[in-house]
């Protein structure tokens, strides 16, 4: 019997039942017992794996995102920049979206003491008001030498970042990329982890 009923990495008992019946144990309450417990030490260490994973993707995204607004010409300083990305948090055990592991910046985040309301402003608008040429591609892009494109998406208030593999601005082979590699692989692929540390 195959499907599946996983609910944001969580075993269910419909999960639970599905894995029971396509582990060809012995249908006995000891064993299913053993094997209860066996699967949930597996999703527990899996968890601690990607969280791990994600911690690493996180300061990698904190990294480019410094050197993105460095070079932006928007005009910050460093201690602007610093103290904007000390108040960014890595919640490390969110859930991927399409893949890719998010961090999140709020214009709340800017504060007063190194942000003038019209900076905070003029920044959330540079982040999250380009678009591409097609349908859905909003958002500021920056490519990371080795790593993927940086993609900030998001409104005035609030924008997420993470790393695609490809940049779809970047020509026909960018766009083909990230269709296929990203939006299709991200989408359809259950639980797939496409960034630079789930990668060879």
């Amino acid at each position: 019997m195959g499907g599946s009923c996983e609910v944001d990495g969580i075993l269910t008992p419909c999960e639970m039942a599905l894995r029971w019946m396509n582990s060809g144990a012995a249908l006995t309450y000891d064993s299913f017992q053993a094997w209860y417990y066996e699967q949930l030490d597996r999703d527990a260490y899996a968890k601690l794996v990607q969280a791990a994973k994600n911690t690493e993707t996180g300061e990698t995204l904190k990294g480019a995102f410094g050197d993105y607004l460095a070079t932006s010409g928007l005009g910050l300083s460093t201690t602007q920049i610093n103290a904007l990305l000390d108040v960014i948090n890595i919640q490390k055990d969110n859930a991927l979206v399409g893949g890719h592991f998010n961090i999140t910046v709020t214009k709340t985040m800017f504060n007063s003491q190194h942000f003038s309301s019209d900076q905070a402003t003029q920044v959330m608008q540079a982040l999250s008001s380009p678009r591409g040429w097609f349908p859905g591609d909003q958002g500021m892009r920056y490519d990371i030498p080795g790593l993927g494109s940086l993609h900030v998406k998001g409104s005035e208030n609030q924008v997420n970042i993470h790393i695609d593999l490809f940049n779809p601005r970047n020509g026909v082979l960018g766009f083909l990329g990230h269709m296929f590699g990203d939006v299709l692989a991200g989408t359809l692929v259950p639980g797939i982890c496409l960034d630079p540390p789930c990668l060879p």
